[in-house]
């Protein structure tokens, strides 16, 4: 498997040993940046444990899996978020990762609530748990890959006169590793916020959002991320539908973790 991650660093790295990870790079990362990005989302999502690989949080209709917790809906659910993992299984089949039998069947998460994927025992888990405890690296480079398209998608979304500032405030960010840390797991954590799937109250929170009420000249670029986050996810608890607000000091603590070396 290391083989396997290494060789696939090789064919993605150019720009002086950098890790161009799209044919679109807005930011490149070092093999020491990809790594150390890797780890602080899986604490953050995880504890840096593989005992959170598989989580159903309380309130949610989705199940959590590997250290992004991607999201994976079971079938007939109404699709709030962005379902990543069924994502994540192309992306490893793509790189050749074998996948259990019943996996490449599921498009949908079997387990329809919480309660009933608590209450459940049997191989199914067993094997996805094993899945994901074996691809740490290869989760890693999936959100740092989803990362960059997400920024496309983004500009995609965005008029012609915003294109331009939108670059220039990723650029700022991505020269140091924390700035490229805070747009990786920004976009991990609370999506591109290109979709109406994506806003309550007609007001998105996502990295778009964030963006573009950054100051266009921030003298330090990450705290006026994180300024500017802050009071996109106080408004977001604001307009929810429900009650969201015994979320908001964990997500405003996670958010300080882009200041710190």
């Amino acid at each position: 498997m290391l083989l396997r991650l290494l060789l696939l660093l090789l064919l993605i790295t150019n720009c002086q040993g950098k890790i161009n990870i799209s044919h679109a790079c807005y930011f490149s990362l070092s093999k020491k940046e990809a790594h150390f990005i890797g780890k602080k989302i899986w604490q953050n999502e995880c504890g840096a444990t593989t005992h959170k690989l598989l989580s159903w949080n309380t309130g949610e209709d989705f199940l959590s899996l590997g250290i992004g917790h991607f999201i994976w809906y079971p079938k007939d659910r109404q699709k709030q978020f962005a379902d990543t993992f069924p994502d994540f299984l192309l992306f490893l089949q793509k790189h050749r990762v074998s996948i259990p039998s019943w996996l490449k069947k599921e498009k949908d998460c079997p387990w329809y609530s919480k309660q009933e994927f608590d209450q459940t025992k049997d191989s199914r888990k067993q094997s996805l748990k094993k899945l994901l405890t074996q691809t740490i690296e290869l989760q890693m480079l999936f959100i740092a890959q989803r990362s960059q398209k997400a920024i496309a998608n983004i500009l995609f979304s965005l008029p012609l006169k915003e294109k331009t500032s939108f670059i220039k405030k990723i650029r700022l960010l991505a020269q140091t590793s924390n700035g490229k840390y805070a747009i990786i797991d920004y976009i991990n954590f609370k999506g591109e916020g290109t979709t109406l799937k994506e806003q309550y109250a007609n007001q998105g929170w996502g990295l778009k959002q964030v963006i573009q009420n950054m100051s266009n000249q921030p003298t330090n670029p990450v705290q006026d991320f994180v300024k500017a986050a802050n009071l996109l996810l106080e408004n977001r608890v604001a307009n929810a539908p429900r009650d969201e607000s015994r979320w908001l000091p964990g997500w405003k603590n996670r958010l300080l973790t882009y200041l710190n070396p």
